[in-house]
Formats: structure tokens, C-alpha cells, sequence
């Protein structure tokens, strides 16, 4: 429907993508991304007009990433988790904050007319050989999540990153620097 791939493809290929990034001790960053307060869409506006807002963010999302290489997924309602190979935190945060400018910019086109949506965002990066060998995909996926709660708890409309070594931290100077630079 989103014209994204599903769960259980992030599920069979993200642990692909963490063997390839060991293999070749390159870094391996996830975004996961939820569109705050989507219920309220499509309560306020019908299913069609929330089914088209979740195209139209996998669309505006793929604007912002790597076409050969890096690859979106819809991994559950109105939650998308983008993975980007070869890239490091730094590198991922500045993604995830141009992924917010993109999909917040201009409303989105739908059946109920144009709609404005924010989006949270959660970030993290295996950047080191030893994260790369200690680290599964589920936590690398789990941490991401977390720094994703840890944006929601905070008002929604920004991204919080950490590495999965660092999250009891979520780092928030990463998020409170590149917030301050966006607004």
C-alpha cells in the first residue's frame, strides 16, 4: 500500500546488511520514524486521506536517502525504519533531521485536502568494529525505537540519536544542537 517493503523484510534483511557491514568493517545507521499523532488523521479525515499521507512520506523519505544503497521499510501503522549502509551517526543524524525538514516543509497532498504532519525520530549507528561484532540487529533496532520514545516523550517533531552503546544516555546534546540548527 505504502509502496514500501514490509516488517518481515526488515526483518529477513537487516541482519544481512549487519553481516556485510561486519564483513567489511563498514558502519551500518538506522532511522526509525513515526508520524505524530497520525490516529488523529485518520479519525479526523478517513483512512484514505492517512493512506495517503503514509505514501506520500515513503515518497518525500527516498528524496532524502541513497536510491543504490540505502533502503526504507514500513515497519508497523505509521512507523518507517530507513536503513543507510556505509553510514556513521553523524552522518544518519544529519539524514534524520533533513528527512524531518522534508516531510514537515509543505502539507501533503490527499482526498481530505492538504495535510501538515511532523514525524519523531530515532537514530543509531554500529560504527565500531566491537559494536559491530557485539551487537545483533534486534538491538540495533531496539535502540533506535528507544531514541524514537525518547523524541515522542519530548513533544514529537524531532530526532534523538545514540549509539547502541551510549543509549542509557540518548546523547542529548546530539538532538538539542541539531534542533537548535533547524529552527
Amino acid at each position: 500500500m505504502t509502496g514500501a517493503p514490509n516488517r518481515c523484510y526488515l526483518l529477513r534483511y537487516l541482519p544481512r546488511e549487519l553481516e556485510r557491514s561486519r564483513r567489511y568493517n563498514h558502519p551500518l545507521a538506522i532511522i526509525s520514524c513515526d508520524i505524530d499523532y497520525f490516529k488523529r488523521i485518520n479519525d479526523s479525515f478517513g483512512h484514505d486521506a492517512g493512506d495517503e499521507v503514509l505514501q506520500a512520506l515513503v515518497v518525500r523519505s527516498r528524496t532524502c536517502i541513497r536510491q543504490t544503497i540505502d533502503w526504507i521499510t514500513r515497519s508497523g501503522g505509521e512507523e518507517f525504519v530507513l536503513v543507510l549502509p556505509e553510514t556513521n551517526l553523524n552522518g544518519a543524524t544529519r539524514i534524520a533531521y533533513l528527512l524531518r525538514k522534508v516531510l514537515s516543509a509543505q502539507p501533503m497532498s490527499t482526498c481530505a485536502g492538504p495535510l501538515a504532519i511532523t514525524v519523531s525520530i530515532g537514530v543509531t549507528a554500529l560504527e565500531t568494529a566491537q559494536e559491530l561484532k557485539s551487537i545483533s540487529a534486534a538491538e540495533l533496532l531496539r535502540t533506535a525505537d528507544r531514541c524514537l520514545y525518547a523524541s515522542k516523550r519530548l513533544g514529537g517533531d524531532r530526532a534523538t540519536a545514540a549509539t547502541a552503546n551510549d543509549i542509557g544516555t540518548v546523547m542529548p546534546e546530539v538532538f538539542r544542537r541539531a534542533h537548535s540548527e533547524i529552527h
